[in-house]
């Protein structure tokens, strides 16, 4: 794999994709993100097995390929890097990445991409809009009563119901 990205659109990716990267896990890869080239995109993609998310950015891509690598320690050096372009090419031995971006330089370790769980596809479904600012004042008016330990697990998320146009939280 070798590429090339703003670390803007790099940090920007992994900062939404790290909000699904497992921090307590027995499968230590599900604290890793996954990278991979997407018909001339960059996806990055995390889960922690209940939830997953994806995120694609502008990349030019001279090689396809994919990876791997630990999020939090990607995130952190991505973040420490000037607003310029990172250049990210994937090594052999030991598996990993090498990122540089002016003159900054790292190798970062990193696992197959087969060891991944799948992330699953949505292909139908109920699809909905909403004005953010809605959804965020509903959440926000039924959010404190829900469960902030996990010993009945059920409790702890929001309930939503949709019939036509209306939603109740």
């Amino acid at each position: 794999m070798r590429l090339s990205c703003l670390q803007d659109n790099l940090s920007r990716g992994l900062s939404v994709v790290g909000r699904a990267v497992a921090t307590r896990t027995t499968l230590p890869i599900t604290q890793n993100v996954l990278i991979s080239t997407d018909q001339s995109r960059l996806k990055l993609a995390a889960t922690n097995l209940e939830i997953a998310i994806s995120a694609w950015i502008g990349a030019q891509v001279e090689e396809e390929g994919s990876i791997t690598l630990p999020a939090r320690l990607l995130t952190e050096f991505v973040n420490s890097l000037p607003a310029e372009r990172v250049d990210i090419t994937s090594v052999a031995q030991p598996r990993g990445l090498a990122l540089s971006c002016a003159r900054f330089e790292a190798h970062i370790n990193g696992t197959a991409p087969e060891d991944f769980p799948p992330i699953p596809t949505v292909e139908s479904g109920v699809t909905i809009k909403v004005e953010p600012q809605v959804l965020k004042d509903a959440i926000t008016h039924v959010a404190f009563a829900a469960a902030t330990e996990d010993s009945r697990p059920v409790l702890t998320g929001i309930e939503v119901e949709i019939a036509g146009d209306d939603f109740t939280f």
